[in-house]
């Protein structure tokens, strides 16, 4: 919980946001432990956003970054609960991508005001994600899954295993 804080709080000092929290994605819901959200940090650090509501689902769906510079011009969230209850306007994530390869959630920043987020941001941000699934990786092997991020690395696994199985014995230096 406090590696996942402490993502948190750099990402909100980083890019000067009210909001950010890390977000693992399942089949129901997104668990948003360490989740640095005001007064409903404790909430959603407990019981997560469904995920139908979630923005962070894009991200996985979409296997890419997202950046909704004001959710109040972009029609897939003007009527959502989420956006709305906590008055969110800008929005940006990053893939957390487990060795590089399947999207088990984001690294999500967040603020009440729209804004704009450059290429050079988003690339910072991402190395913040690939630092925290470094972290994660060499202190406890593989993320906290869930039923999602479960299968998800599952066929991750399985896809290093086949790469491994198919690689050519071939010796380059050899005539």
């Amino acid at each position: 919980l406090d590696m996942y804080r402490d993502a948190a709080q750099q990402a909100c000092n980083a890019f000067q946001v009210a909001w950010a929290h890390v977000a693992w994605v399942d089949r129901d819901w997104v668990h948003t432990p360490g989740a640095l959200m005001d007064e409903a940090s404790d909430e959603l650090a407990e019981t997560g956003i469904a995920r139908d509501k979630a923005l962070a689902s894009f991200v996985v769906a979409d296997d890419q970054s997202l950046v909704i510079e004001d959710t109040q011009r972009d029609p897939r969230f003007t009527h959502n609960s989420f956006v709305d209850k906590y008055g969110v306007r800008f929005y940006a994530a990053v893939p957390l991508r487990y060795k590089r390869s399947a999207v088990l959630g984001a690294l999500c920043i967040l603020d009440r005001e729209p804004r704009e987020m450059s290429e050079d941001d988003l690339e910072v941000l991402q190395s913040m994600a690939e630092y925290l699934m470094k972290s994660l990786e060499d202190n406890h092997g593989v993320p906290p899954a869930t039923k999602m991020t479960s299968e998800r690395l599952d066929q991750a696994l399985q896809t290093e295993e086949d790469q491994r199985q198919h690689k050519p014995d071939i010796d380059l230096h050899k005539p």
